[in-house]
């Protein structure tokens, strides 16, 4: 589907008018860890990632930015150290459960030296799936 026939869909689309409050701690099956902080529609907070059991193992820890809408959530994070950028977006399920769920889908983004980048574009882009659970303190 084009990005305009689906701007369409969206734009017509009901807009709610309460917004699901996603402040607080998430986690996933991964061992990362979301602490956000809403404030309108806008979303701030830490990601605090750990690749144990990867080349390169070690903490990534960075802030998020985002906005959320209704049941909806949007968030990247700018990995400076690599150059790199990861976008989640989706939405929370069973809003109104203790067991409420961040179900959400995931590109990343790496730099390519410029002389690759045309042959190599899509081999720097990488897609997959996130659930963050929320964590009560």
């Amino acid at each position: 589907m084009h990005h305009e026939k689906a701007l369409r869909i969206a734009q017509h689309s009901v807009n709610p008018n309460k917004t699901f409050d996603f402040s607080g701690r998430w986690a996933n099956n991964h061992g990362a860890v979301l602490e956000l902080q809403v404030n309108g529609h806008d979303l701030t907070g830490m990601y605090y990632g750990s690749n144990k059991g990867f080349a390169h193992a070690g903490e990534s820890n960075a802030e998020v930015k985002g906005s959320v809408v209704g049941d909806l959530i949007a968030f990247m994070v700018l990995w400076e150290k690599s150059g790199s950028i990861t976008q989640w977006c989706g939405q929370i399920l069973g809003a109104e459960t203790p067991h409420a769920k961040l179900v959400l889908m995931w590109r990343l983004i790496t730099e390519l030296p410029e002389p690759e980048e045309p042959r190599y574009f899509w081999m720097s882009t990488f897609a997959g799936t996130d659930d963050f659970t929320r964590h009560f303190s």
